[in-house]
């Protein structure tokens, strides 16, 4: 089972391999973390979007702490499918591990709990799950459902559960805020007992060119509990 887990691994797509194919360009932003309740910068995202003929194929993030030094890294592959990329993520510090990749064309979710922890596996239902950045290319493919006030149910892909979780997306607002049009939207699980669990997460969208300016949620990143940090992530204009 571990040899199928690290076979997995293997199937992610380096993002260095994707930007060899022809007509790649490279879209960059930066986003920073910030503790939700104290404020503090916790890390900042770098991110490398690799563009071909106007379609996002590949995604790297540096996550670095807030004197620069990497934190974590993560790769994801869209070719497969847009909503159900295949990716990984490493937490360089504690080696926390978590993605999904596809073997003969079956989906696998593979989580470590740490450097010392047993690489676990499972096979996924590809029918309906939504993955990691595959939200943004939900988000600008159902726009115009969402603006028009419908809520879209997905199950979404919890890497440490082995598992997904079925959630519920809608729009909360359409606001403008320093010159910018925006629109928010909420994602919450769909289950009334698991929403007493779960915090929601909001996300919001610059609505001219549907990239994503602020995520108001849960991370992936972990602390050195292996708690997820609660975060408030800000995407500044002139660095998206």
């Amino acid at each position: 089972m571990l040899h199928a887990a690290f076979a997995a691994l293997a199937l992610v797509t380096p993002t260095e391999d994707l930007a060899s194919l022809d007509n790649t360009t490279i879209h960059e932003k930066t986003g920073y973390a910030h503790d939700a309740a104290t404020g503090e910068l916790v890390y900042v995202e770098h991110h490398s979007h690799l563009v071909v003929d106007g379609q996002t194929v590949g995604h790297e993030v540096r996550y670095t702490d807030p004197e620069g030094a990497l934190v974590a890294r993560k790769q994801l592959d869209y070719r497969a499918n847009t909503l159900l990329p295949d990716f990984v993520l490493e937490d360089v510090r504690n080696g926390y591990v978590e993605g999904m990749a596809r073997r003969h064309g079956d989906p696998l979710v593979f989580c470590r709990k740490g450097r010392e922890a047993e690489l676990k596996i499972h096979e996924v239902d590809a029918s309906h799950p939504l993955a990691d950045a595959g939200f943004d290319r939900l988000i600008d493919g159902r726009w115009d459902d969402l603006l028009a006030g419908k809520t879209i149910k997905k199950d979404f892909l919890v890497p440490a559960l082995l598992d997904t979780v079925r959630f519920k997306i809608e729009k909360v607002r359409e606001y403008e805020a320093d010159g910018e049009q925006l629109v928010q939207f909420r994602m919450r699980a769909a289950n009334p007992l698991v929403r007493m669990l779960a915090d929601p997460i909001n996300v919001v969208y610059d609505a001219r060119d549907r990239m994503l300016v602020e995520y108001h949620g849960v991370s992936n990143l972990r602390d050195a509990n292996l708690k997820n940090y609660k975060v408030s992530i800000h995407f500044p204009m002139d660095e998206r």
